[in-house]
């Protein structure tokens, strides 16, 4: 276990305002059992048969304290004896999707310069210098929601660790010269963005659900990156920075009472709170935007390509709608060795390399249903059928009822992936205080389990008919464009170019003031 391991963190993915279903770790032993039957669709279904799920017991959390300083500060304190590791994270609301108008990428280059930049007493190599010596770690990080930094150390060192924390937190310096390293390497990643044809998907699906606008779909520009000042930074930070917009969870190797008493010391009584709590509105989703794209097929032209990458998306839900359960056992259905993609696309007509189907719920906006994978340029006839059965296995779901053992091998394999969320106390913690931050009840983990537990066919078949409306797709490929255009005009979709040219920086670039 490394030290990083004890890091508290409500992050997520990049995209981490979704909720991304965790990778099921019974899908290793799923390939194990089925390696031999891969290209034997027969053999593969009678070795997943075999398979049987252990009864999944109710979540149960370890012990834990929460508190609320005088100044606003939350306070969750998690004893974990097992090693002598302790880790935590300051998590303050307002994270990318509150940046200024102009200044996409202002909290990923001021969690870079937090960290890179030192303190007023600490330069940030010798800060670099004090936390090698002790083995310890202390990194920030963004989110679209929020703005975290999270430090680790030995237990033995947590005394003189959590000072220099504290003051990372509290006095930060911001030096020109870290935040113009930061902008270059933020320059770089920009230029170097159309590399991968999987990023350019995932980047590009996402503008054309949300919108290009959209504060869920911004991407940094030149243009974006180079306005971006020492006192963006600075205020950026500082209006988040506030006891009463922060929440420190801590767990590890400690006794709670005395770890209390160093938060107080470092963090309480001189740590003014702002006289009103910070706001940072959840910004509207255009639910009407996709109308008038629907069906139609977006193609981002990569002519050195030899493969399709496809994507199929529409707008999705949160984790609190009423069907969000039967939605997560959909996703099972869909996906994986024994998915109806898995078996229809794949296996049976060999369309694909990869293919996938999946409902992202984000917490608090509608996330994304977003259904793809990999196929055959060639002619372009391989990728229209392809897009076919992809939408014939999607509508199937609409029309078929799912059979009780199905569903019972659906639901078992939902459960049980759901309980590796809660293997360790910081993961535990993390959940807690996520489910928190979001409004969510705190007992949420359970209403999950016995949400799934009473998902029954027709409620499978209501929520895939109601939510996943295959004639509301609209589609992204990344492809060599006129490999594959033709067949697809052939087929009677509606093609258009989707530009991913990267806009040339502007001129002189200003790289701070």
């Amino acid at each position: 276990m490394g030290l990083g391991s004890k890091r508290v963190c409500i992050q997520s993915t990049e995209r981490s305002d979704l909720c991304f279903a965790c990778v099921p770790k019974v899908a290793i032993s799923l390939a194990a059992a089925a390696a031999w039957a891969l290209f034997e669709p027969t053999g593969l279904a009678l070795a997943l048969e075999k398979l049987e799920f252990p009864p999944v017991k109710n979540v149960t959390y370890p012990s834990y304290t929460k508190h609320k300083l005088n100044n606003g500060l939350v306070v969750y304190l998690m004893e974990d004896h097992e090693v002598p590791l302790v880790g935590g994270t300051i998590t303050f609301r307002g994270g990318s999707r509150s940046e200024p108008e102009g200044k996409t990428g202002l909290a990923a280059i001021t969690a870079s310069v937090l960290r890179s930049g030192g303190t007023e007493e600490l330069s940030g190599y010798q800060l670099d210098d004090f936390l090698a010596e002790r083995a310890a770690f202390v990194g920030a990080s963004a989110n679209p929601s929020s703005f975290s930094v999270a430090f680790s150390c030995l237990s033995e060192d947590l005394e003189s660790v959590l000072p220099t924390y504290q003051r990372m937190i509290r006095t930060p310096l911001f030096p020109e010269e870290k935040l113009a390293l930061a902008k270059s390497q933020a320059f770089g990643g920009i230029a170097r963005r159309n590399d991968d044809p999987n990023e350019i998907a995932r980047r590009e699906i996402v503008k054309l659900v949300y919108g290009p606008n959209s504060k869920y779909a911004r991407s940094m520009e030149y243009s974006t990156v180079s306005s971006i000042r020492r006192s963006d930074l600075q205020g950026f930070y500082l209006e988040r920075a506030v006891p009463n917009n922060a929440t420190i969870a801590i767990v590890g190797n400690f006794k709670s009472d005395d770890v209390l008493k160093l938060v107080e010391q470092y963090f309480g009584e001189d740590w003014a709170p702002t006289e009103k709590n910070p706001k940072f509105e959840v910004p509207e989703v255009d639910k009407d935007r996709l109308g008038s794209l629907r069906g139609t097929v977006f193609i981002a032209d990569k002519k050195e390509l030899s493969q399709s990458y496809v994507r199929a998306a529409i707008l999705g839900g949160r984790l609190d709608d009423p069907d969000y359960f039967a939605l997560e056992v959909i996703n099972q259905l869909l996906n994986g060795l024994g998915g109806r993609l898995f078996n229809e696309v794949r296996s049976k007509q060999g369309l694909a390399y990869s293919v996938f189907g999946q409902w992202y719920p984000a917490y608090d906006h509608p996330g994304i249903f977003l259904a793809g994978g990999e196929t055959s340029s060639a002619d372009g006839k391989q990728l229209v059928d392809f897009l076919s059965k992809l939408v014939d296995t999607l509508k199937d779901l609409d029309v078929t009822e799912i059979s009780d053992k199905d569903l019972t091998y659906a639901k078992d394999s939902t459960l049980n992936s759901f309980v590796f969320n809660f293997t360790s106390p910081e993961e535990v913690l993390g959940r807690i205080i996520k489910y928190e931050f979001y409004g969510y009840p705190p007992d949420f983990a359970e209403k999950y389990l016995s949400g799934i537990r009473g998902v029954t066919p027709q409620a499978v078949l209501q929520a895939s008919s109601y939510r996943i409306r295959e004639d509301d797709l609209i589609y992204l490929i990344v492809a060599n464009q006129s490999k594959v255009e033709p067949a697809l005009k052939a087929a009677g979709y509606n093609v258009v170019p989707c530009d991913i040219k990267i806009p040339p920086p502007p001129g002189g670039l200003v790289t701070s003031s």
